[in-house]
């Protein structure tokens, strides 16, 4: 028997019905089918926009500066820093207000007096 140029078996060797047999052989059709012109087209067209965005990212220089006023806040408890075993500022190197680096040093303390002794 033949239909839509596809000719079914009224059982398969593997004892399928006909009816099973005919969404078999669509599946293996729509499988072996190329893609429509328009799949191509916009597939091709999807890929080189996406090519030329990420061109564009690479090449163009976006400076963006958020200026704003605000205030650090502490999201826990406020803690003391002090030294172990005591000790005295000998020199505060920043002022309240000035912009610090990691790593700057903000004060110096007094050798400990057990260095001292040393000497």
């Amino acid at each position: 028997m033949k239909e839509n140029n596809i000719v079914f078996a009224a059982n398969t060797k593997a004892g399928l019905p006909r009816a099973r047999a005919r969404y078999l052989n669509q599946a293996i059709q729509l499988e072996e089918t190329l893609p429509s012109h328009i799949v191509n087209t916009a597939i091709i067209f999807s890929i080189a926009l996406i090519v030329l965005l990420v061109i564009w990212s690479h090449i163009t220089k976006i400076k963006e500066v958020a200026s704003t006023r605000g205030e650090v806040v502490p999201a826990g408890y406020i803690q003391n820093v002090q030294h172990l075993e005591g000790g005295i500022v000998s020199e505060i190197l920043v002022r309240n207000g000035d912009l610090v680096e990691a790593g700057q040093p903000l004060v110096r303390l007094a050798p400990p007096a057990t260095l001292s002794e040393l000497e």
